[in-house]
C-alpha cells in the first residue's frame, strides 16, 4: 500500500507522515523530480509497485508531485494508492505557521501577514479562479448544455484529491501527542479500505439504485445476489407504463400520508418487490438481499416466499418493523444490519470527546 497524503498548508501533513514512520513502519518515498520531470518514470513505477505486496506499506507527501500531473494521473490509476487528506481549521494553521514564521509587530503588519498566508493558501488550494475559469455554452457540444471550463488542469486540483480521499483527518487536536494518540484508532493498513467488502461492494449497489427512484416518499434501491454475483436490482416506483410517481402517478404518495400509512392505495412497487420479481423464485433460492431500508411487513412475505436466505440492510425502517423482522426471522431469513468498513474514515478531536450532555 501507499498512503498519499494531501491537504492544505499546516494542516499536519508532515506530522503525520512522521508517525507513520516512526510508530507504523512504513517507508518514505521521495522520488527524484528530476526523474519525474525527465517522464523516465518506469523505474519509479517499478519500485512503488512493491508495495502492493503484503505487509509492505510506503507513504509520500503530495507536495513532492503536485506540479507533476502526468505522474500523479498514472499514479491514482493504480488499485494499491490509499489516499488520506488532512485539514484543519484556518485559523488554527495561521497559528501554526506564526509559530514557524512569527508576524512583524504591529496591527497593520499583523493584518498584512494574515491576508499572505490566505492568498498562499488560496492559491495552492486552487481557490483563486481569477479569470481562469467562466461560465460558457459552446453551441458546436451536442448536449449544448453551459460547462464550467478553467485553464488549469483538474488533474492537479486539491480539491480533486479532498473528493477521492479513502480518509479524511481534521487535525484541530490541542497537541502532536493528543494528535498522535487519536491516529491509533485508524488501521491504515486495513485491506479493506482499498478493497470493500463483499457486503459494502453491494450495499454501494444498492445505494447507487436509490438514485434511481421516481417515489415522491423516500429513495430506496435493492440488490439480489447469489454466490457473489448479482442476481437483480430494483428500486421503488411506479410499474412500467405508469406515469412516474413523481410526475402524479400515484395519488397515494403525492397526498399527505404518513410513512405505512394507507400502503393498500399505493401504486408504487418497492425496491425488494421490483428486485424479486425481475430475479424470479428460482434465481431468489438461498440468496442474499441488500437493501438501503430494513423491509417493510409486505416485502417481507415476498422474501420468506421466494427463497432468500439472508437480508442485510442499511437503515432502520421508520416504524412498525417489528412485525416484519419476526416474519423474516420464522422464515429462517437471517437479518444483518450493514456495518461499513469504512474505508471513508474520518478523525476529528470532537469524534475523539466525551460526549457532552
Amino acid at each position: 500500500m501507499l498512503v498519499l497524503i494531501c491537504g492544505p498548508r499546516r494542516a499536519g501533513k508532515k506530522t503525520l507522515q512522521s508517525y507513520m514512520l516512526s510508530e507504523l513502519g512504513f517507508h518514505t518515498i521521495i522520488p527524484s523530480l528530476q526523474t519525474v520531470h525527465q517522464q523516465h518514470t518506469h523505474a519509479l513505477f517499478d519500485r512503488i509497485s512493491e508495495y502492493w505486496l503484503p505487509h509492505r506499506n510506503a507513504v509520500l507527501l503530495l507536495d513532492h508531485l503536485i506540479h507533476y500531473n502526468s505522474f500523479i494521473t498514472t499514479l491514482l490509476k493504480r488499485p494499491w494508492v490509499l489516499i488520506v487528506h488532512v485539514d484543519a481549521p484556518l485559523l488554527t494553521r495561521y497559528e501554526r505557521h506564526c509559530q514557524s514564521a512569527p508576524p512583524i509587530i504591529g496591527h497593520d503588519a499583523n493584518l498584512e501577514h494574515l491576508r499572505q498566508f490566505i492568498a498562499q493558501d488560496d492559491s495552492v488550494t486552487n481557490l483563486r479562479v481569477h479569470n481562469h475559469c467562466h461560465l460558457s455554452s459552446n453551441n458546436h457540444v451536442r448536449d449544448s448544455q453551459p460547462h464550467l471550463r478553467s485553464q488549469r488542469d483538474p488533474t492537479i486540483d486539491p480539491l480533486l484529491f479532498k473528493r477521492l480521499a479513502h480518509i479524511h483527518i481534521y487535525n484541530d487536536f490541542e497537541s502532536v501527542s493528543h494528535f498522535h494518540n487519536n491516529l491509533q484508532h485508524l488501521d491504515f493498513s486495513d485491506p479493506r479500505r482499498l478493497r470493500p467488502s463483499w457486503d459494502t461492494y453491494f450495499m454501494s449497489l444498492a445505494r447507487l439504485a436509490a438514485q434511481r427512484t421516481n417515489c415522491m416518499k423516500r429513495k430506496v434501491g435493492c440488490v439480489i445476489t447469489r454466490n457473489h454475483r448479482v442476481v437483480a436490482t430494483g428500486y421503488n416506483g411506479t410499474p412500467t407504463g405508469v406515469k412516474n410517481c413523481h410526475q402524479g402517478g400515484c395519488p397515494r404518495c403525492n397526498n399527505h400520508h404518513k410513512q405505512g400509512v394507507a400502503l393498500d392505495l399505493c401504486l408504487c412497487l418497492h425496491a425488494e418487490e421490483n428486485a424479486i420479481i425481475e430475479a424470479g423464485r428460482d434465481r431468489c433460492q438461498l440468496a442474499t438481499l441488500y437493501t438501503t431500508v430494513f423491509p417493510c411487513i409486505l416485502c417481507s412475505k415476498k422474501i420468506v416466499q421466494a427463497g432468500v436466505s439472508r437480508v442485510v440492510f442499511d437503515t432502520k425502517y421508520s416504524s412498525g418493523e417489528e412485525p416484519a423482522h419476526n416474519l423474516l426471522e420464522a422464515g429462517g431469513v437471517a437479518i444483518d444490519c450493514f456495518q461499513s468498513d469504512q474505508n471513508c474514515a474520518r478523525l476529528t478531536s470532537l469524534a475523539c470527546s466525551p460526549a457532552v450532555n
